[in-house]
């Protein structure tokens, strides 16, 4: 009888909730705060002929304003990839740094794995990174301030280039008459 009353003094009922209640908040504040990683980890400038050999190029880099050469984490496709609600801080430019949070990540039957995650402090703005072979694509968009980069391979340099894309010269289909179903089609 003693010795279950003085187990009952040091130990109540109210100090095991108080024990389980700590437990159970340092608990979940870990797993809410996620990992924060940079996209890039290098930024070389590239020579004036090389940019101007990019943005000669067909398509989105004739569109470009600036362009560097960058390196990426090996977070995005290495062993320790990004996961859900880990937040990826989009370092592009020195007046250009966002903070993203990963929303999904998908693997699809040819190992090609892309990340979506939406844009702190923007609600429209989003990054969709694309993984194919050690080759990535990432594309950023900020509707809000109708910004867009891209962050895209060349084969040629064997590089990863960051082109900061002008959206009034960007290739857009002309606009048309309305589509009109067929007669009969459903």
């Amino acid at each position: 009888m003693k010795k279950n009353m003085a187990m009952h003094y040091f130990i109540t009922r109210g100090d095991v909730l108080m024990v389980f209640a700590c437990s159970m908040f340092f608990l979940f504040a870990a797993c809410a705060m996620a990992a924060q990683y940079p996209l890039i980890t290098d930024h070389t400038a590239v020579s004036m002929e090389i940019e101007e050999k990019i943005k000669a190029k067909e398509g989105i880099y004739g569109a470009a304003r600036r362009v560097v050469k960058v390196e990426l984490t090996n977070r995005i496709s290495g062993e320790n990839r990004l996961a859900a609600r880990d937040e990826l801080l989009l370092n592009l430019f020195d007046d250009a740094q966002y903070r993203a949070v990963i929303e999904h990540i998908s693997k699809n039957v040819q190992e090609t794995v892309s990340i979506r995650g939406r844009i702190a402090s923007f609600p429209a703005g989003y990054v969709v990174i694309s993984i194919t072979a050690g080759r990535n694509m990432v594309q950023i968009r900020i509707p809000e301030k109708n910004l867009e980069y891209l962050i895209l391979y060349d084969p040629e340099t064997e590089a990863h280039y960051l082109l900061d894309i002008d959206p009034s010269k960007k290739d857009v289909l002309p606009e048309g008459s309305a589509l009109k179903p067929v007669d009969g089609g459903r």
